[in-house]
């Protein structure tokens, strides 16, 4: 019977500056070996780190999510019910929604463009009649 070998490579470990840098803006000054795609030193490697270290890309993610969001979020102080009129992030006409009391979150597309897929499709037949 034949046997496959398993010899892994071995990976060379380069003398590395860590590329951590903190709130502050001061950089990490620890020297350390490590792989050729390692950037962190072994402190650095800590889970409680990621926060940091990722930190562009959530606040990326969190804006995404925003800007692709159908809602819209509107502080208000009313105590009673009242009736507003905004117009439609996608096609500019006008409608009109209520504003409760301790209600924040309302919709930011007139009811014709609230689903996915009818904005989806509003925005792929203007794009033909641009053209």
């Amino acid at each position: 019977m034949n046997q496959i070998s398993k010899k892994k490579k071995k990976e060379r470990l380069i003398e590395k500056h860590c590329a951590f840098v903190n709130e502050e803006g001061i950089r990490c000054k620890t020297i350390f070996f490590g792989t050729g795609k390692s950037k962190f030193c072994k402190l650095h490697r800590q889970p409680k780190f990621r926060k940091i270290i990722d930190r562009d890309k959530i606040i990326a993610k969190k804006q995404a999510m925003i800007d692709n969001s159908a809602n819209f979020t509107l502080h208000h102080k009313y105590a009673e019910p009242m009736e507003i009129t905004r117009n439609c992030d996608l096609c500019r006409d006008e409608y009109d929604f209520i504003l409760y009391p301790s209600t924040y979150i309302y919709p930011k597309y007139c009811p014709d463009h609230r689903n996915q897929f009818k904005r989806e499709l509003y925005i792929k037949l203007n794009k033909q009649h641009d053209n």
